[in-house]
């Protein structure tokens, strides 16, 4: 990755952290659509999804990730796997609807 989008994606670091505590989901969606041509970003969302101790920032992430990447062959797997894995039932259930949303059929709805 060259110096600005090292630089790019240190300031989105920062922003997704502080917009997941509530600043807005708007700005985050705009910063995950025009980075989504990096080649860092969905790793980046997968870190996040996974690792952030924060479940907000957490949610935010998968979301992003479940919207911006559905055509990815990756996203389902790991969004099967946040919803069984994940330590917040928030998080969890957030997981569900969006595989329900982006994958009718494939997860049971109740």
């Amino acid at each position: 990755m060259d110096m600005l989008g090292d630089s790019l994606l240190t300031l989105w670091i920062w922003t997704g952290e502080i917009i997941a505590k509530g600043i807005g989901r708007f700005i985050y969606g705009n910063v995950v659509e025009n980075l989504a041509k990096n080649a860092g970003t969905l790793w980046w969302l997968k870190d996040r999804a996974t690792n952030n101790p924060d479940a907000d920032v957490r949610q935010t992430a998968l979301q992003e990730l479940a919207r911006g990447w559905k055509s990815d062959p990756d996203a389902f797997l790991f969004l099967k796997d946040r919803a069984a894995n994940d330590p917040d039932s928030n998080v969890r259930n957030a997981a569900f609807r969006e595989l329900r949303r982006g994958w009718p059929g494939t997860v049971p709805t109740d």
